[in-house]
């Protein structure tokens, strides 16, 4: 070789084995005793089977991992990460300088032992970068909360304030119920909660829930609520597992891609294709939305139990909630569509895109082309304010629609004792009195046919219209 080598070098310490691994934690820094920094790269595949020690999380909120772990593409394997640690994970915490790159994962479990922990495969907490994570394919990885509330647990990590790239994962997810007053659970395929910057991702695993959560097939939450971190936000990323939640559960928000989109928090060209089933706010791709979404789409069917808000897309797109400290959140979905089929019973607000589009929330642009059947309604208490309203667009309309347009077929079925306790519409089940649907340079229409049963108002594109509507047509056949 040339006396006179030139450039820029990066010094690896190699790590072979599990305990190589483990210590990790005994140095998150990368540096000896000269001061110079290094980062450690995998030598080699590591299989954790019959290891004779308990593997902790690397690094804490008080001292993250804070260099670089270069996989090189090999495997880590059989690693079972138990703990009663407040960051549950193969990292307990990677710090903002920390990175951790070009790893796979396969057979690997992570669970909690404790109440109020933040969990996942790869790490509780990450404020760094993470890129170009995946598990191999028939692998059996899970990331389990068991029964305590205050979990926070994601298929690869659990709280994300940093950005994630190019991690495609399938993790079984599972939490119980959660409780109230800051104590709910969070669970999601990738992640539980972002408050950061997730793209290019994926995650396949089933994501399931209890009461009192925010379940998503890629991200429990999306955004800030009392997290640290930014708005969160979400771009070409997808969800294809079962989100469900188990039998009975209420006060829990679940969607196919995201359970919750917080205020200020994005979702832009991604999109959900597993089932979706139960919650009081349900949805293709996001339980709620007091966010953004764009060019997003769910394809997937979507049930829910007795009542609460349902929709092929989105649950409840917006909140307007009054009193002496209000929320107003104007919610928006644009150039989106839904595909699935959408069922509910009960005093549900049930539509073939959104449930309910709250008052200032708007939608534009959009589309459904899934069936919605309302089955076994009542009417809460009787008032109009109060229907039951199914729709092949919306369920219930408070804000603005423009340019979108339904084409599945609407049945309205259920027990009442006054004429109108349902409404299904073609396109809306209820306009009221603040919902605007209009045509801008084109109309807004429905094609499917309208079924409506005993007690039930039924029109081929709205079935109760207290609103505006304009440029607008139905061209299905109506039955009551």
């Amino acid at each position: 070789f040339g006396a006179n080598i030139s450039g820029n070098f990066t010094a690896y310490m190699l790590v072979n084995t599990p305990a190589d691994l483990q210590n990790i934690k005994n140095n998150l820094n990368g540096t000896n005793d000269s001061e110079a920094t290094f980062a450690y790269a995998l030598g080699k595949d590591i299989n954790a089977s019959g290891i004779e020690f308990s593997f902790a999380p690397i690094g804490s909120l008080s001292s993250g991992f804070a260099t670089l772990l270069e996989g090189q593409g090999h495997t880590i394997s059989n690693l079972s990460i138990s703990s009663s640690a407040s960051l549950v994970g193969l990292f307990g915490y990677i710090g903002s300088n920390g990175t951790v790159q070009n790893l796979k994962f396969q057979n690997v479990t992570a669970a909690n032992e404790d109440g109020f922990q933040t969990i996942g495969l790869l790490a509780g907490q990450n404020d760094g970068q993470i890129s170009n994570i995946a598990t191999l394919t028939g692998s059996s990885n899970s990331v389990d909360g068991n029964t305590p509330s205050g979990i926070t647990a994601g298929g690869l990590v659990g709280l994300n304030t940093g950005t994630i790239t190019n991690a495609n994962v399938k993790v079984g997810v599972t939490v119980g119920d959660g409780g109230t007053d800051g104590n709910w659970n969070y669970a999601g395929g990738l992640v539980g909660i972002n408050t950061g910057t997730i793209t290019g991702s994926s995650a396949m695993g089933a994501v399931t829930g209890g009461s009192n959560g925010f379940i998503g097939g890629l991200v429990g939450q999306n955004g800030n609520t009392r997290q640290s971190g930014g708005s969160g936000a979400i771009g070409s990323s997808s969800a294809s597992g079962i989100v469900s939640l188990t039998d009975n559960a209420q006060g829990s928000s679940v969607g196919g891609l995201v359970g919750y989109i917080a205020v200020g928090a994005s979702v832009t060209g991604s999109s959900a294709s597993g089932t979706v089933s139960g919650g009081d706010f349900t949805g293709g791709l996001a339980g709620q939305n007091l966010g953004a979404i764009t060019f997003s789409s769910a394809t997937g069917d979507v049930s829910a139990g007795t009542g609460g808000v349902v929709g092929g897309l989105v649950g409840q797109n917006g909140v307007n909630r009054g009193g002496l400290v209000g929320l107003n959140s104007l919610g928006s979905v644009t150039q989106s569509y839904a595909t699935g089929a959408v069922i509910g019973s009960g005093n549900v607000q049930l539509g073939g895109l959104v449930g309910l589009n709250d008052a200032g929330a708007t939608i534009a642009s959009s589309y459904a082309i899934g069936s919605v059947t309302g089955t076994n309604l009542v009417a809460g208490n009787g008032a109009q304010s109060d229907i039951a309203a199914v729709g092949g667009f919306a369920g219930r309309n408070n804000g603005t629609i423009t340019n979108s347009y339904a084409t599945g077929n609407v049945s309205v079925a259920g027990t009442g004792s006054n004429f109108g306790d349902f409404a299904g519409g073609g396109f809306v089940g209820v306009n009221n009195t603040t919902g605007i649907i209009q045509g801008l340079g084109q109309f807004v229409y429905s094609t499917g046919s309208v079924t409506g049963g005993s007690q039930s108002v039924a029109g081929g594109f709205a079935g109760l219209n207290k609103g505006s509507i304009s440029f607008a047509y139905a061209s299905g056949n109506t039955h009551v």
